[in-house]
């Protein structure tokens, strides 16, 4: 809890420790107790690393003041309200900038001590370091968080189904007893927040106390999660000092499921389709969706997730997501290639035109690429190369990879059994209103679009088909997942950060593994990112994934039916971003932020902003942990020199 990951590693400057948030600022919350009222300035040292640079301070949000920062250092003095601070929680937000310009130049400048005290001339002041609940590589190593009575901590959280609140508090010994509450707020109609007392615990001096707070009833809930304490002192009583309690420990987590053994297997396949839609893919759904009794077959066999995050508003996008999870990093094929597996890639996409993907495409044992070769770009010929490529290494353990255009590049159905399995609909012959003939020409948008879709699946089924010609059925495993949406509505037409809708951004993701056939049905799964794929390919294919990537495996995930936990998700048009965090999506343009319910309103009609404040702070904050699509990732990068 708490550890956002917004700061570059620490280091020493003049024997002085400093350290450097990443980005163009950051917010450090700290809580006081009674002595609060008896502060009046503050001091922090600041260390620029170019000219021009200046940092603004606000204290709950009211602005402090503007400083310049030299390359140097210095430390800075800030006055504080006149009757000091009211005991609780505050928060001092810091804001670099550059006067100048200095290119992709991000890393705002280096902060040190920050400390507080009564007077400007007085020596000794409070000092306070921040701390984050997750610092150090053990329990024992993590610095404890000062609870001193009366304050708080608080989180912004996104609540996963079946959470659990797990903490330590201790109480010092020349304390009075401290009440410890844990409290949960979470949005309710028209913006006010609706407040559960979870947890009380009375703490004993010298005592250490647990708490185990069962969260499960919030799940899939954007909260405001607080640690508070509070001291009951008769008249003449002991005044609990800043630092009576502290939280020693803070973990939100899911509580263990018992995983199955999925072995690895001997070759796996990934089937990628560019342009399919997680909105409009059957999978088992009810609903006026496209069929696809492939999909569907391979789901009930093995497992699925809609809504998977592509990260992106192209397969271009999609492809370097799947098949470079991190910049700088061994990509998805020389990964594999450098464990001993054999690994091939077919493409008819235009999508692998790009200079990029061609790069990684290199990196693979063979490539077959019918559209750089001007063949006939048809999944139909897609296929048959990809028989003869296993007729030839079905004796050798392999991993291929296989990028199909439909149905983004809405190729008309050839003549033959497509005419008999693909539907589309007829339009009307003489539409007598205005509003109708729109209506009716969106239905044949999405029937044609739902026809496109259809048609993929039958390439599915014939892929299945084409493993088990060759006996590879019951030792390979599938992947079918989507590399980006395709835009169907006139919201999410080009420009304007359009294209960071739903159905752009969300692709659906089937998994098929040999030793899952015959187990408990699995329910069909939300979320996820294209990220996790690569992590996903490694361990069926047994092999260790590099420690630099991104992402996370979700063969257990799937294959067991947990639904994980939600991760802040993130994408980026020109000067539009889009995040998501459970079922609430946020769009930032220019003109403002928007933020809806996709599961109450997939379309985004009405905004939330004003009205679920908690939601938007989930949504904001998980922005800075999300990553970006490969595109738009920095480098890694170290701490500048002091």
């Amino acid at each position: 809890m708490g550890d956002k990951r917004a700061w570059l590693p620490g280091r020493e400057s003049d024997a002085r420790p400093v350290a450097w948030p990443e980005g163009i600022g950051t917010t450090l919350s700290f809580p006081v107790g009674s002595e609060g009222r008896a502060l009046r300035v503050g001091s922090l040292f600041v260390k620029g690393i170019a000219a021009g640079q200046r940092l603004s301070l606000f204290l709950d949000e009211q602005p402090l003041g503007t400083v310049d920062v030299p390359m140097l250092g210095r430390t800075m003095t800030f006055s504080l309200p006149p009757n000091g601070l009211e005991p609780g929680e505050h928060r001092l937000r810091l804001w670099f900038r550059f006067t100048r310009f200095v290119g992709k130049l991000r890393t705002p400048g280096a902060v040190g001590t920050l400390a507080f005290g009564p007077t400007a001339a007085e020596t000794g002041p409070v000092a306070f370091r921040e701390h984050s609940v997750t610092a150090g590589t053990k329990p024992d190593d993590r610095a404890p968080l000062a609870l001193g009575p009366p304050a708080a901590w608080s989180h912004f959280v996104w609540l996963p189904p079946s959470a659990h609140l797990s903490a330590r508090v201790q109480v010092k010994p020349q304390s009075p007893p401290v009440d410890v509450r844990v409290v949960l707020e979470v949005d309710g109609d028209q913006g006010r927040p609706v407040e559960h007392l979870i947890h009380k615990v009375r703490i004993a001096p010298a005592t250490t106390a647990s708490i185990e707070a069962d969260l499960s009833a919030f799940g899939r809930r954007a909260a405001r999660l607080s640690i508070i304490s509070d001291v009951t002192v008769g008249a003449g009583g002991p005044i609990a000092s800043a630092d009576a309690a502290q939280i020693i420990e803070a973990t939100l987590h899911i509580p263990g499921v018992e995983a199955t053994p999925f072995s690895p297997v001997r070759n796996v396949i990934v089937w990628t389709i560019d342009g399919l839609r997680s909105d409009r893919t059957g999978l088992g759904r009810v609903g006026e969706r496209a069929s696809t009794p492939n999909l569907d077959l391979l789901m009930r066999e093995g497992a699925a997730a809609s809504d998977v995050w592509s990260g992106g508003t192209s397969a271009r996008d999609g492809h370097l997501a799947l098949l470079a999870p991190m910049p700088g990093a061994p990509t998805l094929p020389a990964a594999l290639v450098a464990a001993g597996r054999f690994v091939g890639f077919f493409g008819s996409t235009s999508a692998t035109e790009d200079e990029v993907v061609r790069t990684v495409v290199k990196d693979f044992s063979t490539a077959t690429d019918l559209h750089r070769n001007i063949e006939q770009s048809e999944t139909r010929s897609l296929l048959r190369e990809l028989d003869d490529w296993l007729d030839v290494r079905k004796k050798r353990p392999f991993v291929a990879y296989v990028a199909t255009s439909d149905p983004l590049e809405d190729l008309p159905p050839p003549a033959g059994l497509f005419r008999i399995y693909v539907q589309r609909a007829a339009p009307i012959s003489a539409p007598t209103e205005a509003v109708e003939s729109r209506l009716q020409a969106q239905r044949d948008v999405l029937a044609a679009y739902d026809a496109q879709v259809s048609a993929a699946d039958y390439w599915v089924g014939q892929l299945v088909a084409t493993l088990a010609r060759h006996h590879l059925d019951r030792d390979t495993a599938i992947i079918v997942v989507g590399t980006v949406g395709k835009p169907l509505h006139d919201y999410e037409a080009a420009g304007e950060g359009r294209t960071l809708s739903g159905g752009i951004l969300c692709v659906p993701l089937v998994l098929w593994h040999p030793s899952a056939i015959g187990l408990r049905p699995r329910p069909l799964q939300f979320g996820g990112s294209t990220h996790d794929v690569a992590q996903s390919i490694m361990s069926l294919a047994g092999v260790p994934a590099p420690s630099a990537w991104r992402g996370r495996d979700l063969v257990s995930n799937l294959l067991d039916g947990v639904v994980g936990t939600s991760r802040p998700d993130f994408a980026q048009s020109g000067g539009f971003a889009a995040a998501r965090r459970g079922d609430y999506w946020l769009r930032g343009s220019p003109r403002g932020v928007r933020l809806w319910n996709v599961e109450d309103d997939p379309e985004g009609r009405v905004d939330l902003s004003g009205r679920m404040p908690i939601a938007l702070r989930v949504v904001r904050d998980g922005m800075m942990d999300a990553p970006q699509s490969p595109t738009q990732a920095l480098p890694v990068r170290s701490p500048p020199n002091p």
